[in-house]
């Protein structure tokens, strides 16, 4: 559902040229769910053709205002697969919810993050909380979208 521009700015998503219309249409459903279309701000969804940094699935960064989401497309030179790189968006875009409502506020790419108003710094022996909240809802979304196809 489109409303109305009356005045207030709501997210704008901004997705490269080269996104598949399955991934779009994933992300627009995971923004609408978690109530990311209700906050102001934009996000620019990429799609990376190859690895991204440290061959992970995705990475997200940015802050209260603009929040900058990059999908890889191979991992350790193997094709992910759509599953994977569709709850990689929904994971990624809760990253960027909890970076536009200031729940996280990154200091210096996630060595040490703000996380509800507390310092906070990532430790290999323990789970992140801001990585608890995107990997409770990436099989939620996924699995809902799912069923709505």
């Amino acid at each position: 559902m489109m409303l109305p521009n009356i005045g207030i700015r709501h997210m704008q998503l901004y997705p490269c040229s080269n996104l598949p219309k399955y991934m779009l249409d994933f992300a627009q459903f995971c923004c609408d769910e978690i109530g990311l279309s209700t906050l102001r701000g934009n996000v620019f969804l990429n799609l990376k053709r190859g690895s991204i940094e440290s061959d992970s699935y995705g990475i997200t960064w940015g802050d209260d205002r603009e929040v900058t989401v990059l999908i890889a497309s191979h991992q350790f030179g193997a094709p992910i697969s759509r599953e994977d790189k569709l709850k990689t968006i929904a994971h990624e875009l809760v990253h960027a919810h909890q970076l536009l409502t200031r729940k996280m506020r990154d200091i210096d790419f996630v060595q040490t993050v703000v996380w509800e108003g507390e310092r906070v710094s990532s430790e290999v022996d323990r789970v992140d909380p801001w990585e608890v909240d995107a990997v409770a809802a990436e099989s939620v979304l996924f699995e809902a979208w799912k069923v709505r196809v």
